[in-house]
Protein backbone atom coordinates (compact mmCIF):
# COMPACT_ATOMS: atom_id res chain seq x y z
CA UNK A 1 0.00 0.00 0.00
CA UNK A 2 2.80 2.46 1.06
CA UNK A 3 4.37 2.54 -2.55
CA UNK A 4 0.91 3.35 -4.02
CA UNK A 5 0.60 6.78 -1.84
CA UNK A 6 1.46 9.82 -3.53
CA UNK A 7 4.44 11.27 -2.04
CA UNK A 8 3.90 14.42 -0.33
CA UNK A 9 5.87 16.54 -2.25
CA UNK A 10 4.57 15.09 -5.91
CA UNK A 11 2.60 18.38 -6.89
CA UNK A 12 5.21 20.87 -5.76
CA UNK A 13 7.79 18.93 -7.44
CA UNK A 14 5.44 18.86 -10.72
CA UNK A 15 5.16 22.72 -10.44
CA UNK A 16 8.53 23.58 -9.75
CA UNK A 17 9.28 21.51 -13.46
CA UNK A 18 6.82 23.40 -15.73
CA UNK A 19 8.25 26.50 -14.03
CA UNK A 20 12.14 25.42 -15.03
CA UNK A 21 10.65 23.73 -18.72
CA UNK A 22 9.04 27.33 -19.12
CA UNK A 23 12.76 28.55 -19.18
CA UNK A 24 14.17 25.17 -20.88
CA UNK A 25 11.61 25.55 -24.21
CA UNK A 26 12.70 29.14 -23.93
CA UNK A 27 16.20 28.12 -24.74
CA UNK A 28 14.58 25.88 -27.91
CA UNK A 29 12.69 28.84 -29.43
CA UNK A 30 16.22 30.42 -29.67
CA UNK A 31 17.56 27.69 -31.46
CA UNK A 32 15.07 27.64 -33.95
CA UNK A 33 16.79 30.23 -36.28
CA UNK A 34 20.32 28.57 -35.94
CA UNK A 35 18.47 25.41 -36.77
CA UNK A 36 16.88 26.81 -40.04
CA UNK A 37 20.11 28.43 -41.13
CA UNK A 38 21.90 25.12 -40.47
CA UNK A 39 19.19 22.63 -42.23
CA UNK A 40 19.53 25.14 -45.44
CA UNK A 41 23.21 24.55 -45.46
CA UNK A 42 23.95 21.53 -44.01
CA UNK A 43 25.93 18.73 -46.22
CA UNK A 44 23.48 15.99 -47.63
CA UNK A 45 22.67 13.54 -44.97
CA UNK A 46 22.63 9.60 -46.62
CA UNK A 47 20.31 6.78 -46.62
CA UNK A 48 16.63 8.49 -46.07
CA UNK A 49 14.74 8.59 -49.11
CA UNK A 50 11.29 10.42 -49.82
CA UNK A 51 9.11 9.02 -52.46
CA UNK A 52 6.59 10.90 -54.49
CA UNK A 53 4.66 9.46 -57.51
CA UNK A 54 4.64 11.09 -61.01
CA UNK A 55 1.16 10.59 -62.93
CA UNK A 56 1.00 11.86 -65.95
CA UNK A 57 -2.96 13.08 -66.83
CA UNK A 58 -5.22 11.78 -68.95
CA UNK A 59 -5.52 14.90 -70.66
CA UNK A 60 -2.28 14.17 -72.20
CA UNK A 61 -3.32 10.08 -72.77
CA UNK A 62 -7.03 11.22 -74.60
CA UNK A 63 -5.83 12.73 -77.41
CA UNK A 64 -4.36 9.11 -78.45
CA UNK A 65 -7.68 7.49 -78.93
CA UNK A 66 -7.59 8.63 -81.97
CA UNK A 67 -5.78 6.12 -83.12
CA UNK A 68 -5.74 3.80 -80.08
CA UNK A 69 -8.54 1.56 -78.36
CA UNK A 70 -9.61 3.36 -75.14
CA UNK A 71 -9.06 -0.49 -73.45
CA UNK A 72 -5.33 -0.42 -75.41
CA UNK A 73 -4.96 3.21 -74.00
CA UNK A 74 -6.34 2.94 -70.30
CA UNK A 75 -3.23 0.08 -69.47
CA UNK A 76 -0.67 2.38 -70.75
CA UNK A 77 -1.72 5.61 -68.10
CA UNK A 78 -1.62 2.69 -65.55
CA UNK A 79 2.00 2.00 -66.82
CA UNK A 80 3.05 5.71 -67.02
CA UNK A 81 2.69 5.88 -63.36
CA UNK A 82 6.28 5.66 -61.97
CA UNK A 83 7.72 6.04 -58.85
CA UNK A 84 10.64 8.60 -58.51
CA UNK A 85 13.10 8.12 -55.39
CA UNK A 86 14.47 11.72 -54.81
CA UNK A 87 17.25 11.38 -51.50
CA UNK A 88 15.29 12.90 -48.45
CA UNK A 89 18.73 14.70 -47.39
CA UNK A 90 17.70 17.00 -50.46
CA UNK A 91 14.74 17.65 -48.39
CA UNK A 92 15.83 17.23 -44.36
CA UNK A 93 18.98 16.95 -43.73
CA UNK A 94 18.00 14.64 -40.74
CA UNK A 95 22.11 14.77 -39.70
CA UNK A 96 22.19 18.02 -39.00
CA UNK A 97 18.98 18.37 -37.71
CA UNK A 98 19.39 15.71 -34.82
CA UNK A 99 22.64 17.51 -33.67
CA UNK A 100 21.11 20.78 -33.54
CA UNK A 101 18.39 19.52 -31.66
CA UNK A 102 20.70 17.98 -29.16
CA UNK A 103 22.14 22.07 -28.16
CA UNK A 104 18.86 22.64 -25.86
CA UNK A 105 19.04 19.64 -23.79
CA UNK A 106 22.51 19.64 -23.18
CA UNK A 107 22.01 23.34 -22.27
CA UNK A 108 19.30 22.87 -19.80
CA UNK A 109 21.37 19.81 -18.20
CA UNK A 110 23.75 22.38 -17.31
CA UNK A 111 21.77 25.40 -16.82
CA UNK A 112 19.64 23.26 -13.75
CA UNK A 113 23.02 21.49 -12.36
CA UNK A 114 24.97 24.55 -11.95
CA UNK A 115 21.56 26.26 -10.17
CA UNK A 116 21.09 22.84 -7.98
CA UNK A 117 25.14 22.72 -7.23
CA UNK A 118 24.84 26.70 -6.47
CA UNK A 119 24.01 28.04 -2.85
CA UNK A 120 19.92 27.36 -3.20
CA UNK A 121 20.43 23.54 -4.46
CA UNK A 122 17.58 24.41 -6.44
CA UNK A 123 16.48 25.86 -10.19
CA UNK A 124 14.07 28.36 -10.07
CA UNK A 125 10.87 26.43 -10.14
CA UNK A 126 12.31 24.68 -7.35
CA UNK A 127 12.82 27.90 -5.27
CA UNK A 128 9.33 29.47 -6.30
CA UNK A 129 8.12 25.91 -4.65
CA UNK A 130 10.10 25.81 -1.21
CA UNK A 131 11.90 22.61 -2.92
CA UNK A 132 15.86 21.62 -2.59
CA UNK A 133 17.91 18.85 -3.86
CA UNK A 134 20.20 17.04 -1.32
CA UNK A 135 22.20 14.32 -0.91
CA UNK A 136 21.99 11.21 1.33
CA UNK A 137 25.09 13.36 4.05
CA UNK A 138 22.96 16.65 2.75
CA UNK A 139 22.27 19.52 0.98
CA UNK A 140 26.37 19.88 -0.05
CA UNK A 141 25.33 18.76 -3.88
CA UNK A 142 28.54 18.80 -5.97
CA UNK A 143 28.77 19.84 -9.47
CA UNK A 144 29.45 16.44 -11.08
CA UNK A 145 26.68 14.83 -9.34
CA UNK A 146 24.03 17.71 -10.54
CA UNK A 147 25.01 17.35 -13.69
CA UNK A 148 24.64 13.57 -13.95
CA UNK A 149 21.26 13.74 -12.29
CA UNK A 150 20.01 16.29 -14.63
CA UNK A 151 21.43 14.77 -17.85
CA UNK A 152 19.62 11.58 -16.58
CA UNK A 153 16.54 13.62 -15.93
CA UNK A 154 16.30 16.10 -18.52
CA UNK A 155 19.30 15.55 -21.51
CA UNK A 156 18.28 11.51 -21.78
CA UNK A 157 14.45 11.83 -22.33
CA UNK A 158 14.43 14.78 -24.27
CA UNK A 159 16.42 13.80 -27.01
CA UNK A 160 14.84 10.11 -27.07
CA UNK A 161 11.94 11.92 -27.57
CA UNK A 162 13.97 13.92 -30.11
CA UNK A 163 14.71 10.82 -31.86
CA UNK A 164 11.49 9.73 -31.95
CA UNK A 165 10.21 12.75 -33.30
CA UNK A 166 13.09 13.50 -36.22
CA UNK A 167 12.89 10.03 -37.00
CA UNK A 168 9.08 9.94 -37.85
CA UNK A 169 9.72 12.84 -40.34
CA UNK A 170 12.34 11.14 -41.88
CA UNK A 171 10.57 8.04 -42.79
CA UNK A 172 12.42 5.93 -40.21
CA UNK A 173 9.06 4.09 -38.96
CA UNK A 174 8.11 2.98 -42.45
CA UNK A 175 11.91 2.19 -43.15
CA UNK A 176 12.09 0.24 -39.97
CA UNK A 177 15.14 2.34 -38.87
CA UNK A 178 16.93 0.78 -35.90
CA UNK A 179 17.51 4.06 -34.02
CA UNK A 180 13.91 5.30 -34.36
CA UNK A 181 11.90 1.96 -33.40
CA UNK A 182 14.62 1.50 -30.61
CA UNK A 183 13.62 5.29 -29.65
CA UNK A 184 10.01 4.75 -29.93
CA UNK A 185 10.08 1.53 -27.47
CA UNK A 186 11.75 3.45 -25.21
CA UNK A 187 10.15 6.70 -24.92
CA UNK A 188 7.25 5.91 -22.93
CA UNK A 189 8.38 3.18 -20.81
CA UNK A 190 10.91 6.09 -20.21
CA UNK A 191 8.07 8.80 -19.22
CA UNK A 192 6.15 6.62 -17.22
CA UNK A 193 9.20 5.20 -15.13
CA UNK A 194 9.78 9.55 -14.14
CA UNK A 195 6.26 9.89 -13.48
CA UNK A 196 5.24 6.62 -10.97
CA UNK A 197 8.87 6.56 -9.35
CA UNK A 198 8.49 10.51 -9.18
CA UNK A 199 4.68 10.64 -7.93
CA UNK A 200 4.81 7.50 -5.69
CA UNK A 201 6.00 5.94 -2.75
CA UNK A 202 9.54 7.86 -1.90
CA UNK A 203 9.11 10.15 -4.60
CA UNK A 204 13.07 9.33 -6.03
CA UNK A 205 13.08 9.38 -9.80
CA UNK A 206 15.74 7.50 -11.67
CA UNK A 207 17.65 10.29 -11.44
CA UNK A 208 17.68 10.60 -7.70
CA UNK A 209 17.76 6.70 -7.25
CA UNK A 210 20.57 6.89 -9.95
CA UNK A 211 22.39 9.38 -8.14
CA UNK A 212 21.66 9.23 -4.32
CA UNK A 213 19.86 12.55 -3.96
CA UNK A 214 16.46 13.40 -2.87
CA UNK A 215 14.53 16.98 -3.12
CA UNK A 216 12.97 17.92 -0.20
CA UNK A 217 11.51 20.75 1.25
CA UNK A 218 13.50 24.01 2.35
Amino acid sequence: MGIMQIHPLAGRRMRAYLLDATGYLGVAAAMVPAGLVLSRNAPPSPGAVLRTRTTFPMSAVLPMRTVLPMRAVLPMRTALRTRAVLPMRAVFPVRAVLLMSAVPPIVATIWAARAEAGADHATWGKRRMGLMVATERGPALEFPRALARNAIKIAIPWQVGHLVAIGAVAGGFDRSDPLTLTAGILIYPIIGAFAVMSAFGSGRGPHDRLTATHVIAR
